[in-house]
Parts: C-alpha cells; sequence; structure tokens
C-alpha cells in the first residue's frame, strides 16, 4: 500500500491532522467526482438518463453481495442506518424479546422501543469491556429472541467477535442483529464465516462514500418469516399491479421502496470498488498497527480509557479527555471528538504515524 499516494487522494488531509472517522469519513477525489458527474448530467439533460440509472443499482447491489459473501436477494440498499433500523424491527415484531446493550447507539436501541417489543438490557464495565458470558446470562434468563447489537461501539472503540457471536445465538436460538456501521470498509467481513442474520450499516463513516447511503443484509432463509414493514412501487422490478396484501412478500429489495438517491448510492459504489482495491485484510492490518503505534506513542500522562486485549480492539481508541480537549486540539488542527465515555480517536488507512506523531505531540504540551 503506497500511502503516501493514497493521502494525496484525499484531499481533506492536506490541511488537518484528521483523526476523526468514526464520526465521519472522508471521501476521495474520485468519489467526489462520480456524485459531481451525476448532478452535472442532471443539470444539463434532466431525466433522460433515468432508466440507465436505475439499471445500475442491481449492479450495485451485486457488488456489495460479492464484497460480503452474501446472496444479491440478501442486500437492500437504502438511505441511511435509521431507516434501516426502523424497517428491520418492524419487520421482526414476531420476536418480541430483545437484548440490548443499554450504552450502545440511540437509532440502533430505540426502534425496538417505538415497535413495543419487551426489551431487556445488560451493561458493560466501566472502561466499555463485556464478553458473551455477560449476553448468555440474560439471554436465558429473560428467553431473549433476538440480540441488536454494534459490532464496534461508538463510544469506546470495543469490538465483539462475530464469529464467536453469531454461533453461540444459532446455539441459543436467538436471532442476531448488528449494527456495522463503525466497522464497514475497515474491518474484513464475510458473512459466510460471520453467522450473524441482519445486518446494517452507514456509508458515510469508513466505507468513505458520502452521506445518503447505507447497506442492509437480511439472511436470506429468514425472509419468509419476517412481516413487510413498509413497501412501494420501487419495491419490485417493472410496474406490477399488486391488489391483495397476500401478494406481497418479503424480501431485502422490498425496503427500497421510494426513489434513490441516486448521486449517493453511485459514491457509494466508486468508495466500495476503492476499498476492495486496497484490500479488506490490508486495511485493517495497517489500522491495528497504527493503533498500536498510537498507544505505544501516547504521553504516559494520558490515560487510554479503551485499553483492550487485542482481539478486542478495532480503530477506535478512548482516552480520558471531553469537549474542552477536543476544542484544543482543534485549536491545533486535529480533529477528534468528545463522546460520552472520553475522547475518541479514529484512525483509517488513510491514516500515517505522522498523524499520530503530532496528536502525541500536542497533547504532551496541553494535557
Amino acid at each position: 500500500m503506497d500511502v503516501t499516494t493514497l493521502r494525496e487522494n484525499y484531499p481533506a488531509l492536506h490541511h488537518q491532522t484528521y483523526l476523526n472517522t468514526a464520526s465521519c469519513g472522508i471521501i476521495s477525489q474520485q468519489t467526489a467526482e462520480v456524485a459531481r458527474q451525476f448532478y452535472e448530467e442532471l443539470l444539463r439533460y434532466g431525466g433522460t438518463s433515468r432508466s440507465e440509472w436505475y439499471e445500475q443499482m442491481p449492479l450495485i447491489r451485486r457488488e456489495v453481495a460479492e464484497w460480503w459473501g452474501a446472496q444479491t436477494n440478501e442486500i437492500a440498499l437504502l438511505p441511511n442506518f435509521s431507516i434501516a433500523s426502523n424497517y428491520v424491527a418492524r419487520a421482526l415484531s414476531g420476536r418480541q424479546r430483545v437484548l440490548l446493550l443499554d450504552s450502545d447507539y440511540s437509532s440502533l436501541t430505540m426502534p425496538w422501543l417505538l415497535h413495543d417489543h419487551d426489551i431487556h438490557y445488560f451493561s458493560a464495565d466501566d472502561n466499555g469491556f463485556f464478553d458473551e458470558r455477560r449476553i448468555e446470562e440474560e439471554v436465558k434468563k429473560n428467553n431473549i429472541e433476538v440480540l441488536a447489537i454494534s459490532h464496534v461501539q461508538y463510544t469506546t472503540g470495543f469490538c465483539v467477535d462475530l464469529a464467536s457471536l453469531g454461533q453461540r445465538c444459532r446455539e441459543w436460538g436467538v436471532l442476531l442483529v448488528v449494527d456495522a456501521t463503525q466497522s464497514l470498509g475497515v474491518m474484513p467481513l464475510n458473512i459466510q464465516e460471520m453467522p450473524v442474520d441482519v445486518l446494517v450499516g452507514s456509508g458515510y463513516k469508513w466505507m468513505t462514500a458520502g452521506f445518503g447511503n447505507a447497506l442492509l443484509y437480511i439472511r436470506h432463509d429468514l425472509h419468509r418469516q419476517l412481516t413487510v414493514p413498509a413497501v412501494g412501487n420501487n419495491s419490485f422490478d417493472g410496474f406490477p399491479r399488486i391488489t391483495a396484501k397476500r401478494d406481497i412478500d418479503f424480501s431485502a429489495r422490498i425496503l427500497e421502496v421510494g426513489h434513490y438517491d441516486f448521486s449517493s448510492f453511485f459514491a457509494l459504489r466508486q468508495a466500495v470498488q476503492e476499498l476492495r482495491t486496497v484490500g479488506a485484510d490490508a486495511i485493517y492490518q495497517r489500522v491495528m498497527r497504527l493503533t498500536t503505534y498510537l498507544h505505544r506513542q501516547l504521553p504516559a500522562k494520558v490515560r487510554i480509557i479503551s485499553d483492550y486485549p487485542d482481539q478486542y480492539r478495532s480503530g477506535i481508541t478512548v482516552i480520558e479527555g471531553d469537549i474542552t480537549l477536543e476544542r484544543k486540539l482543534l485549536d491545533h488542527g486535529i480533529v477528534t471528538s468528545a463522546r460520552a465515555r472520553g475522547l475518541r480517536i479514529s484512525l483509517h488507512f488513510y491514516n500515517n504515524e505522522a498523524d499520530i506523531d503530532h496528536l502525541c505531540e500536542v497533547l504532551t504540551d496541553i494535557v
């Protein structure tokens, strides 16, 4: 991986030390150009190419499926994570007892409340750590039917072992719903090796795809058990005339209920192609090396909150700090984000050791 050349392709790195992908990823010049080209075409020619734009959508769906090792009919292209999460909660209305982590992301947890599921919670330690034994206790005590959890916790960077947790959920008879927003694009994902039932994530963070796009996976053999939560003309190919509810069967595609934000999904396609070119393993290994380097270089007076064993680490490191520290760093051109448990530093494949050195030099002076 030629990091110098790669960084040149991300202009947001040229004038700041950007350590905030967990809040918003930056985009490449090519991804921005794809979006610009769409609006230039719309500006000059109106909707004359609309049928061609629609023809691109199944191709994007197929590329995502190949990227994840899934079937194309298990993938839906949606405008954001929150819409997807609400659809999932409604689709699983027949599974009432749901287990959530009490500090998890609210867009993952709130839809289950809204749609009247029987909610149970478990808690992490003060530093955000938890293990499968804690989940198993709640599953067995409350006869849980669905576990909804983030792959990587946004306030700590704590990463669950999806392969292991998915296998345990199968043993327990529990459906596993995963928010992968903080891992898509930075951690390798193969659905065949990670037995999850539902997985959803936004594209504007680690996938570096900009706003207005999200990806949803729903295991094919689960479709027949689900309730259709929403429907529209775009849910089907062509212009079908459906006059009876019994003729509407669940599929992942059926959730694509309205017109697409074509520019956002064309940008997503470009971003996915770029990520696949770099390689999922290469990205993950680089981010883990940078994270290890960060932990070693941080000044001794800086306390790492998310100091986990390697198997629980992600691209997010949280140190002791708050909005005041975030603002002081910003004064030095360093972009981070304060969250509930501390100051969040998030490293992606376009970062380098010089970014970390700059951060540590400034922290030495201001902490």
